[in-house]
């Protein structure tokens, strides 16, 4: 018995199977972002009807890295995070985490009469963070007075972002209105798929009917040919045919 060789494969196939494993591998590599772009995409809703605020690419402050000290200018009040993407910083940050150590950065005011009080961020990044900031948030810290301020920390060339902070303590709150929203269009989705295809499934059900009652006559007929035979041998033999 001999089996027949497998068919070579088509240069179309070669290219669209590299093609998949180069995109495959871009999104692993930008996993992160499309993680957070998800979830922008899940609160724009909510964010329009006011039920909740979003970072707007305008809200991102840039926070140059390459001189020690930084001068960075908030422009309200209120409650921020500094959002970093550089690899040797956020070593440095989940090690000051862990072992519950000094802070790696101060902010404190212009004119240094005035330190501000930070709190670093031990998580990791979750898909309500921010898309149009890089990295994740490590450190949160509120301002009183807008103004300029000065950031002291290691040098990198990179550059750290300051957003406002419109997640801390609404996590439930933006993981219930997520899920209400997928569930919400899951539901959509499947109306209209019901709808679209209700015509073909009704086809099915009525070509599935036909074909059960031709099933049941062609047993009913051999019903009926079984119990005349039986009817025709239990006859006397004279009267048998």
């Amino acid at each position: 018995m001999t089996t027949a060789l497998p068919k070579q494969p088509t240069i179309s196939s070669i290219v669209i199977g590299i093609a998949l494993v180069i995109v495959a591998f871009l999104a692993f590599l930008r996993l992160p972002d499309i993680v957070k772009f998800t979830g922008a995409i899940l609160l724009y809703v909510p964010a329009k009807v006011g039920l909740i605020e979003m970072v707007t690419p305008k809200d991102v402050i840039p926070l140059p890295l390459a001189d020690n000290p930084s001068s960075i200018k908030i422009p309200s009040p209120g409650q921020y995070l500094l959002y970093l993407n550089n690899y040797d910083l956020l070593v440095i940050h989940d090690a000051s985490v862990a072992r519950n150590s000094k802070s790696w950065i101060k902010i404190q005011a212009e004119n240094l009469d005035t330190e501000v009080e930070i709190t670093l961020i031990g998580r990791g990044l979750a898909w309500y963070d921010t898309p149009f900031a890089p990295g994740r948030p490590v450190v949160s810290f509120k301002i009183d007075q807008p103004g300029t301020y000065q950031v002291v920390h290691p040098t990198r060339s990179d550059i750290a972002n300051v957003v406002p902070d419109t997640i801390t303590g609404k996590e439930s709150l933006l993981t219930f209105l997520a899920l209400v929203e997928i569930a919400l269009t899951g539901g959509i989705v499947y109306h209209i798929v019901r709808k679209r295809t209700a015509s073909k499934r009704q086809q099915r059900i009525n070509l599935q009917a036909q074909n059960r009652a031709r099933v049941e006559d062609n047993w009913r007929r051999i019903r009926k040919k079984a119990e005349e035979k039986c009817k025709e041998e239990d006859q006397p033999y004279w009267k048998k045919r």
